[in-house]
């Protein structure tokens, strides 16, 4: 027995006898140490503790008579661990309730890190960014046991590479791993990376290559929307199909920084919707391993009779409400399991329209709450360009072109339009909650008429958040106005918006004369209903927010590189 200062204990060291804390055993002894045992017998205000002593030598490191049952031990207890952060009925359903299938998954997680290579590897990642690591193990545990399910064949192999098909994360920064918003485009290529990055990182440590394209190949898509390579469906394996489902799966049902998890139902109905992007089969493979069913599927009950899925419980999401097809009342399956469901029949095709379309009926009615609730749904997945444009450029438009079309009143445009735009103060607190002015200036103003007023805020708020000073003076003013403020504030860049080609001609003769009077200035055409024509005399025509972006940091960049 060794008498240890606790600051001198490191990982792997055992205890030689039980810790108590207020009469309560804390940890008992021969448990095999780690970090987060250390920190926590630290924060208890543990001093000293006992050591076996035949574990280390005097150099600190691991004797070779070190017996594999402690690190064993060691894993096994990592494992569980592991399994208390999110392994719940609300997440997994069925997936672990047979005894089998979890010594099954326990067997194959110890056999693989008592390689001391994949350890080291895991270790790091979770050291780097600790999501990564639980979102690994996560998707190491579904995914294995469907692949099980499946008959996929090499298990061991597959079970390395679900377990490192994250670890390029390592080499991304960490500062955008763990953001606590939303991505813009900029960020998200740079995490795009972490595929290439994975898989050199596996090859140049000697895994085969069936391991290391689990790391490029994840985010990869069946349709050939994917990356880093756009493969479709015939060059990706069963292996991989399994594991973009369980990756999504994972990462749309843990919580991250900026947002709560979603339901497991409602992440099962977003792989739905997105079915020409994953293998439908491997989809309903999935379904069944976790006895979790989405809204309106019909599925076949225990007694053969067909129901449809009414109501998902999320505390109790594998025990829904259904309505027998013969009936009309709905009815709660029983707690005791007497009636299950026994498989599913076919599922109701996910249409986002219907919530787009309902954001835009709320903003209508002026429930900026609802509103926003409904936003944050249909927001999902993506980037901050393209939630500006996608959702709150379209919507805008849409709800103008139903007031010319005579569909709505002015009062009712009027109600959505400030609805609109505490949406979109509420989604620049969200994405930047800490103003970070670190790139140049801009001055933003508008060629159109009031209508523009929207669009060139939107414009604002991703320069903004893109880290440009922006100064947005609304609709135009006159140009000996404009000059003046330019040369107050030393501006190098103007942007602006055009809405119609009615307005060309006075944009034209303004662009000429601000140019003739400031010689250094950079005229971006920033709208997004901007008609590009060979009379416009910009120096950058952006037809969308992340190509104003781009050419924006190009010409940045080769200026100051000038």
């Amino acid at each position: 027995m060794i008498l240890k200062d606790i600051d001198k204990v490191i990982s792997r060291d055992i205890l030689e006898d039980d810790i108590y804390h207020d009469s309560t055993l804390v940890i008992k002894k021969d448990t095999l140490l780690n970090e987060e045992l250390i920190k926590k017998l630290k924060s208890l205000g543990v001093k000293k503790i006992a050591i076996k002593s035949e574990i280390l030598t005097d150099s600190g490191q691991e004797n070779k008579s070190v017996s594999n049952s402690f690190q064993i031990q060691f894993i096994k207890e990592t494992f569980f661990t592991n399994l208390t952060h999110f392994a719940n009925e609300h997440r997994y359903g069925k997936l672990l309730y047979e005894l089998e299938d979890l010594m099954f998954v326990e067997d194959l997680f110890v056999s693989t890190l008592m390689d001391e290579k994949i350890e080291s590897l895991l270790a790091a990642l979770r050291n780097w960014d600790s999501y990564s690591y639980y979102h690994s193990f996560d998707v190491f545990v579904m995914g294995t046991l469907l692949a099980r399910k499946m008959e996929v064949k090499n298990l061991e192999e597959l079970a390395i590479g679900y377990l490192l098909h994250d670890i390029g994360k390592i080499n991304v920064a960490r500062d955008i791993l763990q953001k606590e918003t939303k991505l813009t485009i900029e960020e998200f290529q740079n995490v795009q990376n972490h595929a290439i990055e994975g898989y050199k990182i596996l090859k140049n440590l000697g895994f085969d290559e069936a391991v290391a394209v689990l790391a490029k190949s994840h985010h990869e898509r069946i349709d050939g929307s994917g990356y880093p390579e756009g493969k479709i469906n015939d060059l990706l394996s069963l292996e991989l199909k399994i594991l973009m489902i369980v990756d999504v799966y994972s990462a749309l049902t843990l919580k991250r920084p900026y947002r709560e998890p979603f339901h497991a139902a409602q992440a099962i109905q977003f792989l739905i919707s997105d079915v020409p992007k994953f293998e439908k089969e491997c989809l309903i493979q999935f379904i069944e391993l976790l006895k979790i069913y989405p809204a309106e599927a019909i599925v076949n009950l225990s007694n053969n009779k067909h129901a449809k899925i009414v109501l998902i419980k999320e505390a109790f999401p594998t025990l829904p409400v259904v309505r027998l097809l013969d009936q009309l009342e709905p009815i709660e399956l029983p707690s005791n399991y007497s009636i299950t469901i026994s498989n599913l029949v076919e599922w109701s095709e996910y249409d986002p329209e219907k919530n787009f379309d309902a954001y835009i009926k709320v903003l209508k009615n002026g429930d900026i709450k609802q509103a926003y609730e409904i936003f944050q749904v249909i927001i999902d997945g993506m980037r901050i360009e393209e939630i500006y444009s996608k959702i709150i450029y379209s919507s805008i438009t849409k709800l103008y072109t139903q007031y010319k079309n005579g569909e709505i009143a002015m009062s009712e445009l009027r109600i959505a339009e400030e609805a609109t735009k505490n949406i979109m103060h509420k989604a620049l607190e969200q994405f930047m909650p800490e103003i970070d002015h670190t790139r140049e200036s801009i001055v933003l103003t508008s060629f159109g008429n009031e209508e523009q007023s929207v669009p060139l805020q939107i414009v604002a708020d991703v320069l903004t958040i893109n880290r440009w000073k922006v100064y947005n003076l609304g609709l135009s003013i006159p140009k000996e106005e404009l000059l003046a403020f330019i040369q107050k504030k030393k501006l190098k860049y103007l942007g602006f918006t055009l809405p119609a080609e009615e307005k060309l001609p006075e944009m034209l003769q303004t662009i000429q004369w601000l140019k003739e009077q400031h010689r250094q200035l950079i005229v971006v055409s920033a709208g997004l209903t901007v008609k590009l024509t060979s009379a416009l005399k910009a120096d950058i025509h952006a037809a969308t927010l992340a190509d104003m972006l781009d050419q924006l940091n190009t010409k940045e960049m080769a200026r100051m590189n000038g």
